[in-house]
């Protein structure tokens, strides 16, 4: 094989430098995807996620100081997706052309949790979003969403009653299920089992 048939990329690269940047790259890809499914989560519309995505990282690219640690510019880029994610025009949130999904909604919605963070109205789903996923303050969340503090805060506060129910009530058996110290919930005794 001559450097021609190679891929750019491995020109002048030991195997040992390739194998290094492998998990760079799915370290990379992994931040983008959760930065998309917390626009997404933001948005609940693939295109709108996308869009965010889009006008965060323009304006991180243009915006970034020099000599940022790369910890620092995601946090930076989780704070633009959340203000891109929520930026209205008029009263109603922007929708932009339609989108490939990037995520499927199952990989979204594997936990009961996450059902019902979707679940929630949105504006206590914006902002518990913005709140604890963006670690933007209430002022900070009251003014990307055009609503008084107050009102923020008792969305916050509603939406925490909502998720932590949920967890407590997923922790409990339900109904109809048996209690696991009843006998008949893990079926006949092996001595049962034998007559």
């Amino acid at each position: 094989m001559t450097t021609y048939d190679r891929p750019v990329a491995a020109i002048r690269r030991s195997p040992s430098q390739q194998q290094e940047e492998l998990p760079a790259g799915r370290a990379l890809e992994n931040r983008v995807l959760g930065l998309y499914a917390y626009a997404y989560r933001l948005t609940l519309s693939d295109a709108a996620a996308s869009a965010a995505l889009r006008r965060a990282a323009a304006t991180v690219r243009s915006e970034r100081p020099r000599g940022l640690e790369d910890s620092s510019a995601l946090d930076l880029m989780r704070a633009e997706v959340g203000r891109a994610s929520v930026r209205r025009t008029g009263s109603a949130i922007e929708r932009p052309e339609q989108a490939e999904p990037v995520i499927r909604e199952d990989d979204l919605l594997r936990t009961g949790f996450h059902r019902r963070l979707h679940a929630l109205p949105t504006l206590e789903r914006q902002a518990w979003l913005l709140r604890h996923t963006g670690g933007h303050d209430i002022d900070a969340i009251a003014a990307m969403l055009c609503q008084p503090a107050e009102r923020i805060r008792s969305a916050l506060s509603a939406a925490a009653r909502t998720l932590v129910a949920g967890e407590l009530d997923q922790g409990e058996p339900s109904r109809n299920e048996p209690a696991s110290g009843d006998p008949s919930a893990s079926g006949p005794t092996p001595r049962e089992r034998e007559e």
